[in-house]
């Protein structure tokens, strides 16, 4: 039930005046009797109304211009007027339903007629203070999310690892293709001259892909895998695998490519869980990355083999997340092995606009400056 309602009557009749007032007061309303159109404005004007009851006929102001009126005052939005009136001219019915009258009754006015009218004027207007409070309730819900996902990406951003200069160079770029994503790296000294490098991809994205990549990448990092050599890359990984079946992380898995470089002999020992070969630039450019075992979470007894290789000075990987290796230009065909090494190779050797140059390469190659999946890319250079 709609709760009583302010009421102002604007009639220059005075019995039509009292018959209307005191009939609304007994149905509960709050009732204010007025008897021209100014004094109806100078009333609204300092008082709440709900619910505007309007003569056409009036001296002064007549009730086609009080309407007119209050349709042209923001102020008056959820004010609901009902005209009624002893003139039953189409035309002027007309005009006053396009004016903006809610209704247009005729006197005499059937009382039971009348209540209904109103009832179905503040049930609108109740219908509108819902959805009114609802939308904003969705806004603030909106925000609070918008301010939440904002504080989970930069603390995502600020546990990837600063670039460094020694032992080895570092440059990485990192776009989330959503303000989560399921990509991180890592490289961090294990022990005094022995360096893990790593880049892992969780399937999907958003806050699922990124909960999971956050905690992969801090135990990586922290090296809190219990049962693993964090030098041995085949043992990690396997270790990860049994730390993280798809059965207990919502069907995610994820692809990794961990790599341990010795600084003593340049020895560069890697495994890598279904994750693509990265590029290599430099004396080794032949070297053949060996094959991937299945990505972690697939196969609970999935095992996992180790590769290495020798480098020296200015030699150059870059990993990078299959982002950049499932791109499509805008024919739909897919970028090609040729192209993408060609792309990936890019940039002047030695420069550290390289990496910005690979990126600028596969946005060309796919006509557009964001990217469907999550893209990283971290460049070594020895």
């Amino acid at each position: 039930m709609n709760p009583p309602a302010k009421i102002l009557v604007a009639d220059d009749n005075e019995t039509v005046r009292a018959l209307f007032t005191r009939d609304l007061k007994r149905q509960g309303h709050n009732v204010t009797a007025v008897e021209d159109g100014d004094d109806a404005l100078i009333h609204l004007d300092s008082h709440p109304v709900d619910v505007l009851l309007l003569d056409i006929d009036m001296p002064r102001l007549d009730g086609l211009s009080v309407l007119k009126a209050v349709r042209a005052d923001t102020r008056y939005s959820d004010l609901h007027v009902l005209i009624v009136s002893a003139n039953d001219e189409m035309e002027l019915i007309a005009e006053c339903i396009e004016s903006g009258a809610d209704d247009y009754l005729s006197k005499p006015c059937n009382s039971t007629l009348l209540h209904a009218r109103i009832n179905a004027c503040l049930e609108k207007k109740r219908a509108r203070q819902q959805e009114e409070q609802f939308l904003r309730d969705l806004q603030a819900w909106k925000d609070r999310l918008r301010s939440e996902l904002d504080e989970a990406s930069n603390y995502v951003r600020s546990i990837l690892p600063q670039p460094i200069s020694q032992p080895f160079t570092t440059r990485w770029i990192y776009l989330p293709s959503s303000e989560l994503g399921g990509d991180t790296f890592g490289f961090h000294e294990i022990r005094p001259g022995i360096f893990a490098v790593f880049l892992l991809d969780v399937s999907g994205h958003g806050v699922g892909a990124a909960l999971l990549s956050v905690s992969v990448g801090n135990i990586l990092r922290g090296g809190s895998l219990s049962d693993a050599d964090m030098a041995d890359p085949s043992s990690v990984l396997v270790s990860l695998n049994k730390a993280f079946p798809m059965s207990d992380n919502n069907d995610r898995y994820f692809t990794i490519w961990y790599g341990v470089y010795h600084l003593a002999g340049q020895r560069l020992v890697y495994a890598s869980a279904g994750h693509p070969h990265p590029v290599l630039d430099g004396s080794c450019s032949t070297h053949q990355f060996a094959s991937a075992g299945p990505a972690v979470g697939l196969l609970p007894e999935a095992s996992y083999t180790n590769a290495e290789m020798h480098l020296i000075s200015g030699d150059r990987l870059v990993l990078y997340s299959d982002g950049a290796r499932e791109l499509c230009n805008p024919g739909g065909n897919e970028i090609g092995k040729v192209a993408f090494h060609t792309i990936m190779l890019s940039g002047e050797k030695g420069s550290p606009e390289r990496l910005e140059a690979i990126l600028q390469g596969l946005r060309a190659y796919q006509g557009a400056s964001h990217f469907p999946d999550d893209l990283s890319l971290l460049e070594i250079e020895f």
